[in-house]
């Protein structure tokens, strides 16, 4: 262990001594004395120690404020001279003597144009393709001449100055974006410096390792003592200035927080229990572990007004707990999670977290689905937290849709937490997750999504690279490189779906700085455009932040259900043979844990068999006919989609990065959409691709296998009964809401169909939600 954590500075060591060696046999020196090494020489040596991965050679983008601050004080010096809380003063120091107003702005306006990434052959050709279109359309719009012999189309002569044009734009688009992109690498880095001097340096001022990377980092004062220890014998200039205002001398921690986070109003949200308990800058308070649902109470801490928020918070976090984010319209889907987490015996506090106010009758079917006596299954410790003024309402509007769940991984008051999205269903007992072996060394757990073969193209893998640490943020802040842990994933080498994020296991006393780095990326159209909704935001942010201490479950989604037969998937075909391969067709993805590689964990889409039932044309999906044939009537096609998935089997297809076409009418993808069903989310899963082919006469294989799972029979009866729990009926509707909907029915009947003035004047009435003065809290 020692050699590891050494083993970049014995590298350092080797070099200094042959550089030494090497000026002092050429007689650059006088003295006995090893002699000076000029500023380019020494950033040279630690540029070359600190690199750590060749994959990332060819990215030479560097924060621009180094510059800044080297203009005024030596890189040898610093690096020589000051302490690592020195660093850190000088870093954002140099950034307010630049501009006193500076500020990472959230609303900064990106462009992002997918045909300017193109070579710009491929542009011109692009170009040329519309300068050709836009020539026909005017032909065409003008008056018919007289009509002439039949010729050939001549091509439309381009002239020299569009060209010239073209090339002239292209430039100046190429301009914008290594701008933009400087920029946007100057956003991550004061963010990650940030967090490391002033958010996460408690958490950090240890020596980590990370077995799953096998990354071990130093800590902060190891590192500049490490430093120093082995440049000693360099004949270094002497500092001519040393730091002597401590950062809260120049500039208040509130004035801090708030140019890196103009997004926060560094207020706490509200904290609101099932039985009206209210909290207003406080959080609340849980026993450890398993407890957390039988004891809860007020936080004892108080305000320090002196203090940064976000140290406040991240200190003040505490017990375990279930994060959900949802609007009004995902009310059924919650009530079967929360319905089937009491099923599973969960004893873990539920936080809900919204921006939008949720209305009175989502907030009363949610507490009544939690503490209604339900077989005697445990009742459910809700909470809504309500972020609303916790967040700049001038950037609110920065966090919709997918952007809830990065306020709900925030805001939320756990140390340890899960997020779940509404159609989660799992199936195991919460607490399993946190038991993990990853989880437990990393403090994360993330699952991947389906192994599809959907590409990026190489400028988006380029830009992300640029998103990470510079060398000369891991010389000066010891922000580790990232390493061939994170760049040899599939995401890196193009894959476009790689994270699954229905289910994200974090502990975010650890990883507090996740969730800020997050919304950052949420911000900019750039990194919006390249990713879809929240999924890889959630490990980028740490990867970007210069943090490998996470951990992904092995498996690829699979999918499950039932095996398709042979006879279906030959279709037509006269001749019908058994395949090597099983298919199965899916709706869910699914993940099974790779400590048994046997074990559902859980799945996405709830637990129909199409989770998009309502949006569903059945006629049209019955008139496909590509799968579902033992299904004869539409009745009864209709009734398999809406009713409980069956699951028997799962497939985890293999990862390939190519079609694996044969002659064995095998399949070439590990997986193939299945479009015409279930509004588009079907997809079909195989456990092996590809087959035999022929090649220049010569006969060749290019099988590759993934894994088939026949779950026991043990198995599919839990999966049945929690199933069977997950789709039952209920009834938690208010008083009100009853009321509500028995005269909404009594109008429908009276209404003439035929008197359009009444229908109209009936739905006039029914607009708006119940909010009348019933509790929907429970007093027990």
């Amino acid at each position: 262990m020692a050699r590891r954590i050494r083993s970049n500075f014995l590298k350092l060591v080797i070099v200094v001594a042959c550089v030494s060696i090497l000026i002092w046999l050429q007689g650059l020196g006088t003295s006995p004395d090893i002699p000076h090494v000029n500023e380019e020489s020494f950033k040279h040596i630690l540029t070359e120690t600190y690199r750590k991965s060749d994959i990332l050679n060819s990215i030479s983008i560097s924060d621009d404020t180094y510059d800044e601050m080297f203009k005024h004080m030596p890189f040898s010096t610093v690096i020589s001279s000051l302490d690592f809380d020195e660093r850190c003063d000088l870093y954002f120091k140099t950034l307010f003597q630049k501009n006193p107003q500076w500020y990472i702005e959230p609303t900064k306006n990106f462009s992002f144009n997918k045909k300017y990434f193109m070579k710009y052959s491929e542009y011109e050709k692009s170009m040329v393709e519309e300068y050709k279109k836009k020539k026909e359309k005017e032909s065409k719009d003008k008056k018919k001449e007289e009509e002439k012999p039949k010729r050939e189309p001549q091509e439309p002569e381009i002239p020299s100055d569009i060209k010239e044009q073209w090339k002239s734009q292209y430039k100046e688009a190429w301009d914008n974006i290594l701008r933009d992109e400087q920029l946007l690498h100057d956003f991550m880095s004061h963010l990650r410096i940030y967090n490391k001097c002033y958010v996460e340096h408690d958490v950090e001022n240890f020596a980590t390792y990370n077995p799953e990377s096998n990354v071990l980092a130093l800590n902060d004062s190891d590192f500049i003592h490490a430093q120093r220890e082995v440049l000693a014998p360099l004949h270094l200039p002497s500092a001519k200035y040393k730091m002597r205002s401590h950062f809260k001398h120049f500039a208040s921690c509130q004035s801090m927080e708030s140019s890196i986070y103009p997004w926060l109003t560094s207020k706490y949200p509200t904290y609101k229990r099932w039985d009206n308990t209210k909290l207003i800058d406080e959080l609340p308070q849980y026993a450890p572990r398993s407890h957390a649902r039988k004891s809860y109470h007020k936080s004892s801490f108080a305000k320090d007004s002196h203090s940064c928020f976000l140290n406040q918070f991240k200190n003040n976090l505490n017990g375990r707990g279930i994060v959900l984010t949802i609007a009004d319209g995902h009310l059924e889907m919650t009530i079967r999670l929360i319905r089937l987490l009491r099923a599973l015996g969960n004893e873990l506090p539920i936080q809900i977290v919204y921006l939008q106010d949720l209305a009175f009758e989502t907030k009363y079917q949610l507490v009544q689905a939690s503490r209604s006596d339900f077989k005697g299954y445990p009742k459910q410790d809700l909470w809504f937290v309500d972020v609303s003024g916790a967040l700049n309402e001038k950037f609110a509007g920065k966090f919709g849709g997918f952007g809830n769940k990065i306020l709900a991984t925030f805001f939320n008051s756990f140390e340890e937490m899960i997020l779940l999205d509404a159609d989660t269903v799992l199936l195991e007992k919460p607490e399993f997750f946190f038991n993990l072996e990853k989880y437990i060394k990393t403090g994360t757990m993330f699952y991947k999504d389906r192994s599809a073969i959907e590409f990026r193209p190489k400028n988006d893998i380029i830009f992300f690279k640029k998103m990470l640490p510079s060398i000369m943020d891991t010389i000066m802040f010891n922000i580790p490189q990232t390493t061939e842990y994170t760049l040899r994933r599939q995401f890196f080498q193009g894959k476009n779906h790689y994270m699954e994020s229905g289910l994200v296991v974090i502990n975010r006393k650890l990883h507090f700085s996740q969730a800020l780095v997050m919304a950052q990326l949420n911000f900019h159209l750039p990194i919006q455009a390249r990713v879809y909704g929240d999924k890889e935001l959630f490990w980028l942010a740490l990867v970007i932040s210069g943090n490998e201490n996470y951990a992904f479950n092995e498996h690829f989604a699979a999918a499950i259900g039932t095996i398709t037969p042979d006879t279906e998937r030959w279709g037509n075909s006269q001749e019908v043979k058994p395949l090597r391969s099983k298919e199965v067709c899916s709706n869910h993805p699914a993940h099974i844990n790779d400590e048994d590689n046997q074990s559902l964990l859980w799945f996405n889409s709830g637990f129909r068999h199409c989770g998009q039932s309502d949006k569903v044309d059945f006629e049209k999906e019955f008139a496909y006919k590509r799968r579902y044939t033992h299904l004869k009537k539409l009745s009864q096609f209709k009734a398999f989609f809406v009713n409980k998935l069956e699951i028997k089997y799962a497939v985890i297809p293999p990862v390939d990065t190519s079609k694996a076409d044969n002659d064995d009418n095998e399949s070439n993808m590990p997986w193939i959409s299945m479009g015409g069903y279930c509004n588009g989310y079907t997809w079909c899963g195989y456990s092996s691709i590809g087959g035999t082919y022929t090649k220049d006469g010569e006969k060749l294989t290019n099988r590759q296998d993934g894994i088939l799972i026949k779950f026991t029979d043990s198995e599919t009866r839990r999966f049945q009964t929690l199933g069977d729990i997950w789709i039952s009926k209920f009834d938690y509707r208010s008083p009100e809401k009853i009321k509500s909907d028995q005269e909404k029915d009594k109008k429908k009947e009276n209404v003439d169909p035929g008197d359009e003035s009444a229908i109209l004047k009936a739905l006039e009435q029914d607009r708006g939600d119940i909010n009348g003065d019933s509790q929907w809290w429970i007093s027990e």
